[in-house]
């Protein structure tokens, strides 16, 4: 009921989003800066709502620096990112990814090594939390823009 009760009160918003080109595996890792900022290894480009990219950007940052995106990524962006609508793309694509098959392979996967393991069972568990602590989103009335700090 809380889910539907927040798209209810956000269909408007949510049905203006319009998809577009997308890296698909935005994250550090994929970011160069130098003079300026370029994404690279653009392997997996797809189509989709900027929303689910940046809330996946979001969710690496976290989990490699413990900490969401920052103020400044969110000031030179250039559009107002809705925190709520990030909040829950972000939410649901942790759910999503915890309850993949993905995470299910790593689990018994005795070839990875074991820095792999540690990292992951550290990814797992900052996920757990983070949705765990995540502020509710119905009826919290934010819409203010981001950025957004969730503690860890």
């Amino acid at each position: 009921m809380l889910f539907r009760s927040f798209i209810g009160h956000r269909a408007g918003n949510i049905r203006a989003d319009v998809p577009c080109l997308t890296h698909g595996d935005a994250n550090l890792l994929n970011i160069t800066v130098a003079e300026q900022v370029t994404l690279i290894d653009c392997d997996f480009t797809a189509i989709r709502y900027l929303l689910a990219e940046l809330s996946a950007l979001d969710e690496h940052v976290c989990l490699t620096a413990g900490i969401g995106l920052p103020p400044a990524f969110f000031a030179g962006y250039g559009r107002a990112v809705p925190a709520d609508l990030l909040l829950a793309y972000r939410k649901f694509g942790c759910l999503r990814w915890l309850s993949s098959a993905q995470w299910k392979r790593w689990e018994v996967d005795r070839a990875m090594p074991a820095s792999a393991r540690r990292r992951l069972r550290r990814w797992h568990q900052r996920l757990l939390e983070w949705v765990t602590r995540m502020p509710a989103l119905a009826g919290s009335g934010r819409s203010d823009v981001l950025p957004l700090k969730v503690p860890m």
